[in-house]
C-alpha cells in the first residue's frame, strides 16, 4: 500500500476531524528535509519557524479548500511567507542591537 500523499491526509482530516498530528508531523519532516525549498535559510530557521508558527500552520490545515491545488503548494507558498518574516524579524533585531551598541552613555544623559 502507497503512504498517503499530504494532500490526503488532509482531506481525510477534514471529513473525520482526526489525525492533526500526523498532519504536523509531516509537514515538519518535509521543512527539515528541503528548508530551502520553502524559503528557510537553514534547519535552525526552519526549526524556529515551526516552533514560533506552530498555530499560524496548524491553522492552514483547517483553512485549505480543495479547489484543484494541492494542499503541498497552498503550505509551500504560506511557509515561504513564513521565512520572509523570519528573516525580517532576524534583520530587525540586528538593526537594533547595531544601534544599541553606537549609542554610548554620554549621548544619553
Amino acid at each position: 500500500m502507497r503512504e498517503r500523499t499530504l494532500h490526503d491526509l488532509v482531506l481525510a482530516y477534514r471529513s473525520s476531524g482526526k489525525g492533526r498530528d500526523r498532519i504536523m508531523e509531516k509537514v515538519a519532516a518535509l521543512v527539515y528535509g528541503s528548508h530551502g525549498k520553502y524559503g528557510f535559510d537553514d534547519e535552525d530557521d526552519a526549526a524556529n519557524a515551526l516552533f514560533k508558527f506552530r498555530g499560524r500552520i496548524s491553522k492552514l490545515i483547517d483553512r485549505f479548500e480543495d479547489r484543484g491545488i494541492p494542499f503541498d503548494a497552498y503550505l509551500a507558498v504560506s511557509l515561504r511567507y513564513l521565512a520572509r518574516t523570519v528573516r525580517r524579524d532576524r534583520r530587525r533585531s540586528a538593526d537594533r542591537e547595531s544601534v544599541c551598541e553606537r549609542v554610548s552613555p554620554r549621548t544619553l544623559i
